[in-house]
């Protein structure tokens, strides 16, 4: 078995506690879309078969 290790800064350090939703505001280049692939990452292979959708305001 291999374990992936994602390191997140300490801001996003309070959106890693379980929640139904999750949201971040914030300005461009601060991390918010790869913070939240990387954690939805995770989240897939810890549970697989699990559903999930990513929404983005253009």
């Amino acid at each position: 078995m291999q374990t992936l290790i994602f390191e997140t800064a300490r801001v996003f350090a309070p959106l890693l506690a379980p929640a139904r939703y999750k949201g971040a505001y914030g300005g461009r280049g601060s991390g918010k879309s790869h913070f939240f692939a990387e954690l939805l990452i995770e989240d897939h292979l810890r549970q697989p078969g699990l559903r999930s959708v990513c929404i983005r305001e253009v």
